[in-house]
């Protein structure tokens, strides 16, 4: 098979394979389908399409699609041991060339261009990081100090997606701790960032402890060299982000990654949150009451929608429901800890009212049941 050389005709000559694609004519659009998946066999077509990617004169159409072939290309012919692997394996040219130029994309405008960046990034650090792509969380790490924003989302989604992706190991962990936390922790600290952005970077933290807590009883000595030290810190952030007043219909990405966080140490390390726990039940328990009369205000008594539930980059529910429901759980699990079960024995009774409130019924659902109570 020929090669395909970055020149700008073979690009013309792709440009125009894609067009057919996305066109109208079926039978046109069946050959170019077959044509691009013998292209996926052939060297230097990955150069090729990052050329395209990277060229923000092109329709967004295109080089998104240009992004989808290049995120399954580089799945499938990135490392033999990738249990999705086919022949032929990326030349040594061609994969360095995707780990110099595929980072010049986490600065894009187009957020879902970053995301394919950031997606593509994932795969080859999960297999090439650290030993055969030395700096690259640095680099990353710098990204996370731009004053471009898009930059800093661009970095921070290639963090988040590889923090809690299959190929993290041991060899990972305490290196991702010592070079990224500090940043994270300052955007998370650091108002003026975006809320997804700093929803991101709890989410990091999230991940890693549940990653700490599958393996802790296989690297007993990353979970308190790596984990226990940081801690405090993100302590006085998480009781910060805890204190800040809630209002329907904002996004509560944040808190949730917060509670998310406190609920997994609970479950996997107790050990090293007991003794903070204390300074955090005020605004935990702060954060239910007005957040229950929230919830009676506009879904009980009202019917005000939330049009912030739903992190489009990630598909999860970060709405005030899924606020009030994960704040219940935390509660839940304290109560359930026998050696924190004191922390909650003179409030059983308050915080039984609290929950019987969030379980009212709404005027219209309670109207539904009188209709119908099957």
């Amino acid at each position: 098979r020929p090669h395909l050389s970055t020149a700008p005709s073979n690009m013309d000559h792709v440009l125009a394979i894609f067009a057919d694609f996305r066109g109208l004519d079926n039978n046109r659009r069946r050959a170019a389908e077959e044509q691009i998946n013998q292209f996926h066999t052939q060297p230097g077509f990955s150069s090729v399409l990052l050329q395209i990617i990277l060229n923000q004169e092109l329709d967004f159409n295109t080089r998104h699609l240009a992004g989808v072939n290049l995120k399954i290309l580089t799945r499938a012919h990135w490392s033999r041991l990738d249990d999705k692997f086919q022949e032929p394996e990326l030349t040594l040219q061609e994969k360095e060339d995707l780990k110099q130029h595929t980072p010049n994309l986490l600065s894009d405008p187009s957020t879902k261009i970053r995301t394919q960046a950031a997606q593509i990034m994932t795969i080859m650090a999960g297999w090439d990081w650290p030993a055969q792509w030395p700096g690259l969380v640095e680099n990353l790490t710098l990204c996370l100090q731009s004053d471009d924003l898009h930059l800093v989302h661009g970095a921070m989604k290639t963090l988040d997606m590889f923090a809690s992706g299959k190929n993290l190991t041991d060899v990972h962990i305490p290196l991702l701790v010592d070079v990224v936390f500090p940043q994270l922790q300052r955007i998370f600290g650091e108002n003026a960032y975006p809320e997804r952005i700093r929803m991101r970077a709890v989410r990091i933290l999230f991940s890693i402890v549940t990653w700490l807590g599958l393996v802790k009883s296989v690297y007993p000595q990353h979970t308190s060299r790596a984990l226990k030290p940081t801690l405090p810190a993100w302590y006085e952030l998480f009781i910060a982000e805890l204190s800040k007043p809630d209002e329907f219909g904002a996004g509560h990405g944040s808190k949730i990654g917060v509670l998310q966080t406190i609920h997994q140490l609970l479950t996997d390390f107790p050990e090293f949150i007991k003794s903070s726990l204390p300074h955090m039940l005020e605004p935990l328990w702060l954060s239910l009451q007005s957040g229950v009369a929230i919830w009676e205000r506009t879904s009980v008594y009202g019917n005000e929608k939330d049009n912030s539930g739903y992190d489009s980059d990630a598909g999860d529910e970060i709405g005030f429901k899924n606020y009030l429901c994960m704040l219940v759980e935390v509660f839940t699990l304290i109560d359930e800890k026998k050696k924190m079960q004191g922390l909650l024995e003179h409030g059983l009774s308050d915080l039984a009212y609290v929950v019987l409130r969030l379980v009212q019924l709404s005027d219209y659902q309670a109207s539904l049941y009188d209709e119908d109570p099957s």
